[in-house]
């Protein structure tokens, strides 16, 4: 590719003085690689290439991938080339090879994407410097764009997520909460050693990847006693530490080192004397973690714990500032009664399709968790919700709402009106009236439904409104609003 040049000041008049007459430096001409061929010659050294409609970026079988002729089989390309503006072309491996790997394979290196300033001296210029700092600090990334419009954002291939642990543990923040001595640390040492050995966990295969551990709350050796109950390989890809070097350090690792799963045990270890009850000291502490898993596909799992009384839904279970939660990408909750063998872990977060309570039993010769079963958390919502609903639709007829008649129009058998009628009075939704005779009436707090109530003043009503929202549609994501009533009925 021939160098373009760059004058600035083509005009020259003579020598320039500054105010104390001195000979002015003169500009210097800068020399920039011409790399707006970087895309097509990119494109002309793959195989299986297939053409967006965007017509700014493509698909194509990706070189360095170690099964590229099982995926050209297939007919299913893995590897997503997108024009970018700067233009460095982005360049995304739904395996995960990296971009130096990608480029190894064609024949070609990251300078030869990245943008190289030299002066004429064949100085490089601040630009340039800029571009190594950034290759050094994440040389398997190619920059990601700071804005799309619409139409390029919907017309982007973007890979499938790389679910570190399938449908428990995304890329990003999880937060793994839960009384003391509840079994968390011995719960974060199956999720490394499935991952570092590419096992199982719960019954779900594992990608293999490298994990790195900061147990900051034992000694090496009870990690070796641990690891021998839990018969964890000797092989598995496991770092093992038991000091805080500073998030500065870490981050640096992390962005040079190809982990998969961070595990900090635990985050008042980390917090140290900072106040977690403010908001803004949890966030500043909290996204610089999400943001460095999300930016390399790294799942960093901290533990922290519960409050003391664990009431209410995932959000407000963690110990601490609701910020810590807000920041998250998902959230596990582990509980179990005193004494009890059975635990159950509540799974939810914004990757999570449908939010879930995994039933666990803790097998003592292993000193494992094992699944005995998933339980949809959507589904005792939706009773909860019906119930809420009868008792509106009862009252409007004029008549009182008693478990037996909200069990029959809702369907369900009494006990199981009984326990939704429990749960949603013990979160003060729905309050017991006066007893009348021998029947007890059930009405709702403040005419407040089981989600969120949006109280709005209306012009064509003829007083305040209260609005329900409920999520039917978990595929579209979409609030509707399954109906309306007045207020102060």
């Amino acid at each position: 590719m021939n160098p373009t040049v760059i004058e600035k000041n083509h005009k020259k008049k003579g020598p320039r003085l500054s105010l104390w007459g001195h000979r002015r430096r003169e500009p210097e001409r800068i020399i920039t690689h011409n790399i707006m061929t970087t895309y097509d010659t990119i494109k002309s050294k793959l195989v299986d290439v297939e053409e967006n409609n965007d017509k700014r970026s493509f698909t194509a079988s990706c070189p360095a991938c170690t099964d590229a002729g099982s995926t050209k089989n297939s007919g299913h390309s893995c590897l997503t080339v997108v024009r970018m503006a700067d233009p460095v072309p982005l360049l995304r491996c739904e395996a995960g090879c990296n971009v130096n790997e990608i480029l190894a394979s064609i024949g070609m290196k990251l300078s030869d994407i990245q943008p190289i300033a030299l002066t004429e001296n064949g100085q490089e210029t601040e630009q340039a410097d800029a571009n190594k700092q950034q290759q050094s600090l994440d040389p398997a990334r190619s920059p990601m764009p700071s804005q799309y419009t619409t139409e390029e954002l919907l017309n982007l291939n973007f890979p499938a997520l790389p679910w570190v642990v399938p449908d428990l543990l995304p890329p990003g923040l999880s937060l793994l909460a839960g009384p003391p001595k509840v079994g968390k640390s011995w719960l974060t040492m199956q999720c490394a050693a499935a991952v570092g050995s590419g096992g199982e966990l719960f019954g779900q295969p594992v990608p293999r990847g490298r994990v790195l551990v900061f147990a900051l709350e034992d000694s090496p050796r009870r990690l070796q006693l641990r690891l021998q109950k839990q018969e964890v390989s000797s092989k598995a890809d496991i770092v093992w530490r038991w000091e805080w070097p500073g998030w500065e350090k870490v981050q640096s690792e992390l962005t040079n080192e190809s982990y998969k799963l961070v595990i900090i045990d635990t985050v008042s270890r980390v917090l140290g004397t900072e106040d977690q009850n403010d908001a803004s000291a949890m966030t500043a502490a909290f996204d610089p973690w999400q943001r460095c898993g999300l930016d390399h596909d790294i799942c960093i799992l901290a533990c922290d714990h519960t409050r003391k009384s664990a009431d209410g839904n995932s959000l407000d279970r963690i110990r601490g500032s609701l910020a810590k939660a807000a920041v998250a990408d998902a959230i596990l909750i582990l509980t179990r009664e005193s004494g009890r063998q059975n635990a159950t872990l509540e799974v939810t977060g914004r990757d999570v399709e449908e939010e879930r309570s995994l039933q666990l039993e803790w097998d003592d010769q292993r000193c494992l968790w094992e699944n005995r079963g998933n339980t949809s958390m959507s589904g005792r919502s939706n009773i909860s919700h019906a119930v809420t609903k009868a008792i509106i639709d009862i009252e409007s007829q004029g008549e009182m709402a008693t478990t037996t008649r909200i069990a029959a129009m809702i369907g369900k058998d009494k006990g199981q009106v009984s326990k939704a009628l429990a749960n949603l009075k013990a979160n003060k939704v729905v309050e017991k009236l006066p007893r009348i005779g021998r029947d007890v009436g059930y009405t709702v707090v403040g005419r407040e439904s089981v989600n969120s109530v949006n109280s709005v003043n209306s012009q064509q009503c003829n007083g305040p409104e209260s609005l329900t929202i409920d999520i039917v549609d978990k595929k579209k994501r979409k609030w509707t609003n399954p109906g309306s009533w007045l207020l102060g009925r």
